[in-house]
């Protein structure tokens, strides 16, 4: 196993898959995963910066019944492979559930940082379209990006930095969280 130091934690849906809703509901179980553009070499430079890569995401359809498990998982693993990711975690329940895993809550951020044996702070990144990305990330203490889908959500929490693309997100990140912060 690798020695990380810092994450970039990725959202799935709308930040590396392409999706063009800003309500919850998952990727559809029928149909292929359409990486957004630019994913790839989002995180191919992400971790010539040094960065582990965990995809964090909320998938409450399970637990409301309308996708399954295994479709998740499925697609899940497939963004792995494709993106180079070193872990992605998800959250399989409803807000209702009131779990410590489903963001905007850190429980997911906090699990990677363990398995990774890395100590969060904020040379660590998360990544995200919504408020809840960025809530999560202010609650594990790290730095925050949205990824700017002009859903025109109120935000609880103001984020480090707003990007408008994935190709910004690394070039901030590179300029602001450089070597002296590994």
């Amino acid at each position: 196993m690798t020695s990380w130091h810092r994450i970039a934690f990725l959202d799935r849906d709308s930040t590396v898959v392409r999706r063009d809703t800003t309500d919850d509901d998952v990727v559809p179980a029928q149909g292929p995963v359409e990486l957004v553009d630019g994913a790839i070499e989002a995180c191919e430079g992400l971790k010539r910066l040094g960065f582990a890569l965990v995809m964090v995401t909320n998938q409450p359809d399970v637990a409301r019944g309308t996708v399954d498990r295994e479709t998740v998982v499925r697609a899940n693993d497939y963004i792995t492979e494709r993106l180079g990711l070193d872990l992605a975690l998800a959250c399989m329940h409803d807000d209702l559930d009131r779990c410590t895993c489903r963001k905007p809550r850190p429980g997911l951020l906090l699990q990677a940082a363990a398995t990774l044996e890395v100590n969060l702070g904020r040379s660590s990144v998360i990544i995200g379209n919504r408020w809840r990305d960025i809530d999560a990330g202010v609650a594990a203490g790290i730095t925050t990006i949205l990824l700017d889908r002009g859903y025109g959500e109120l935000l609880n929490c103001q984020p480090d930095h707003i990007a408008r693309d994935l190709v910004d997100v690394v070039e901030w990140i590179g300029v602001h969280l450089t070597t002296n912060s590994r």
